[in-house]
C-alpha cells in the first residue's frame, strides 16, 4: 500500500509504502453425500447433497475403489469430472462393468475430503422379444424376417431391430440361449455349470451338465428359479399359492440358501416379462433353460391398479400380462437381483424439450405426443389411428425433432413405460402427457400363433395390458422411438 503527498511550495513530492500479507483462513468443507438417482443402460445418473460454502463439485470415476483422490489418475479407469453439478448424468458407460464414484466439494483453494464411495454397474434392463419371424401386412407370419412388406422400401419390424437382429450381440454371448437370450445355468451353490449345452435330466447331475437349480440371465443381471418336477420348486399342485401367498415360496427358498442366494423375491411385472420368447408360444420361453416350465400363469408381485381383488401375472403361453382374481392359484417363478426398470416416477426421464423424452434407465427416447398430438399436454390436433402396416411406415418415414430413425416400440418396450400403480392411464403423465384421447398403441410385434396368422400386438394403457388385434381390421395410434444413443 502506498501512500503519497503530493508536491507543494515548501515540500516536494513524497510517498510511503508498506506491505501487508492477507491470508485466507481455510473454508472448511464438508462431505458431500452421494446416491444413485438411476443405472440402466450403458449410463447412470448421480446425485449429492449440497455442502455449504462450497462453489463447485468434482466428480471422480475409476474401474476400482477410490481410497484417495490423491492417486485417482494411476487407478484403472480413473476420470476426474470439474465443476459438475448434480444430478450428473453419464452415458457411454460398458454394461456389466462396475464403476466406482466418490465426490467432493470446493471453494476457491479448499476441496473437501471424499464422499462415500458409489458403486454403479450399468445393465440393459430389457431383453429383447426374441421375435426371429415376420408378419406381412395383411396376414400371415414368415419364418423368418423377410423384406415382405414392401411400401416405398421395406418397413421394419419387431425382427429387424434390437439385440435379436444384431449379429455381433449374438456372436458375443457369455452363455447361450435363442436369438439374443444370454443365459448360464447355476448349480444348487449358485456356481456356474462347468458344461452348459446338457440337457436336462430329473435323474441327471451337475457334474455332467444335466442339473441346474438355476439360471443367470447376463443381459439383466438377474438370477432366475429353475423349477423341477418334484419337490418344493416343481409345479405341483401344492406348491401353486393364491396372491396373498405369494411370498411364502420366497421365504422357503432363503431359509434353504436356494442357490446360495437369501434374496429371493417374487419378480414384477417387468422383470418376468425379461424372459418371455415372443417368437414361440406354448410356452414363451427359452425350454432349453428353463425345464419343466408350463403353459401358464405366475404370479408377479404388483396388484392391479383400480381393480383391488386382482394382480399382475404373466401367461406363458403367449408372454404376455394378465389380470386375474388374487384368490386364485398360481405358480411363482422366483427372482433375485437388482433391476432398474420398475420405477416410473420421473425423476427416470429427461425431458428434452424438443418433444422427446429420454429414459435414463432403458437409453429409449421417446416421442412425448402420440401422433397427430402436438402441444405441451399434448391436447392439440387429432391422434392418428392406422392400420399396422401403416403405423410401422409412418414411424419409419417420421424425422421428427430431426431423427430419422424413429420406429414402433415392440412389446417389452412398451411395457417399460407402464406405470403399474395408476390406471386409465397406466403411465406417468408428467412425463407423457396424455388428456386420456389415447390408450391403444401398436407395437411392432407380430402374433406368432398358427392361427389366426393376421394379429399383431397392441398396448392398451387402461392398465397396461397387450392384446392382440387384426392388422387390418383395427386402427390404433402410435408412439414412436428410437434409441437414444
Amino acid at each position: 500500500i502506498t501512500a503519497v503527498k503530493a508536491a507543494d511550495d515548501m515540500y516536494e513530492e513524497a510517498t510511503a509504502t508498506i506491505t501487508v500479507d492477507v491470508v485466507a483462513d481455510a473454508i472448511e468443507l464438508a462431505a458431500p453425500e452421494i446416491s444413485s438417482l438411476s443405472t440402466g443402460n450403458s449410463r447412470t445418473q448421480i446425485s449429492w447433497s449440497g455442502v455449504q460454502n462450497a462453489t463447485s463439485y468434482n466428480l471422480y470415476r475409476a474401474k476400482e475403489s477410490i481410497d484417495s483422490i490423491d492417486v485417482y489418475a494411476t487407478l484403472d479407469g480413473g476420470t476426474l469430472f470439474v465443476n459438475v453439478t448434480s444430478p450428473f448424468i453419464q452415458t457411454g458407460l460398458t454394461n456389466g462393468q462396475g464403476y466406482y464414484y466418490v465426490a467432493t466439494a470446493v471453494a476457491g483453494e479448499s476441496e473437501s475430503v471424499i464422499s462415500n464411495q458409489l458403486l454403479v454397474v450399468p445393465r440393459d434392463p430389457l431383453n429383447d422379444t426374441g421375435l426371429l419371424k415376420s408378419g406381412n401386412a395383411q396376414s400371415g407370419v414368415n419364418a423368418t424376417c423377410t423384406d415382405i412388406i414392401q411400401n416405398d422400401g421395406h418397413v421394419p419390424q419387431d425382427c429387424d431391430q434390437g439385440r435379436d437382429a444384431d449379429p455381433t450381440v449374438i456372436a458375443t454371448k457369455v452363455g447361450s440361449g435363442s436369438a439374443a437370450f444370454d443365459f448360464t445355468k447355476l448349480g444348487s451353490d449358485g456356481t456356474a455349470l462347468a458344461i452348459q449345452d446338457g440337457t436336462w435330466s430329473a435323474d441327471g447331475s451337475e457334474s455332467d451338465g444335466t442339473l441346474w437349480s438355476c439360471v443367470k440371465d447376463n443381459h439383466t443381471g438377474l438370477v432366475w428359479e429353475v423349477k423341477t418336477i418334484e419337490g418344493p420348486h416343481s409345479f405341483e399342485q401344492e406348491n401353486k399359492v393364491n396372491w396373498a401367498n405369494r411370498d411364502v415360496p420366497a421365504t422357503a427358498s432363503n431359509d434353504e440358501v436356494f442357490c446360495g442366494i437369501t434374496s429371493w423375491r417374487v419378480p414384477t411385472v417387468v422383470e418376468l416379462i425379461t424372459i418371455a420368447n415372443n417368437n414361440r408360444q406354448n410356452p414363451a420361453f427359452v425350454a432349453t433353460h428353463f425345464p419343466n416350465g408350463k403353459s401358464q400363469s405366475y404370479w408377479t408381485s404388483l396388484p392391479v391398479a383400480g381393480n383391488s381383488a386382482n394382480a399382475w401375472t404373466i401367461n406363458f403361453y403367449s408372454g404376455i400380462g394378465n389380470s386375474k382374481a388374487k384368490t386364485m392359484n398360481f405358480q411363482v417363478r422366483l427372482v433375485s437381483g437388482d433391476y432398474t426398470a420398475n420405477d416410473t416416477s420421473t425423476s427416470r426421464y429427461l425431458v428434452n424439450g424438443d418433444g422427446t423424452v429420454t429414459d435414463l434407465v432403458t437409453g429409449l427416447m421417446w416421442k412425448q405426443c402420440p401422433e397427430g398430438l402436438s402441444g405441451d399436454d399434448c391436447s392439440a390436433g387429432t391422434p392418428a389411428t392406422l392400420v399396422w402396416g401403416g403405423s410401422m411406415k409412418a414411424a419409419r418415414d417420421s424425422t421428427f425433432a430431426g431423427y430419422s430413425d424413429w420406429r414402433l416400440p415392440n412389446m417389452k418396450e412398451f411395457q417399460s413405460i407402464v406405470a403399474f400403480d395408476k390406471y386409465n392411464p397406466a403411465i406417468n403423465t408428467e412425463v407423457f402427457p396424455n388428456p386420456g384421447a389415447v390408450l391403444s398403441f401398436w407395437t411392432s410385434t407380430p402374433r406368432t400363433l398358427t392361427s389366426p396368422v393376421n394379429q399383431s400386438w397392441r398396448i392398451n394403457f387402461a392398465i397396461g395390458l397387450n392384446e392382440p388385434k387384426n392388422r387390418t381390421g383395427s386402427q390404433n395410434s402410435q408412439l414412436l422411438v428410437r434409441d437414444a444413443d
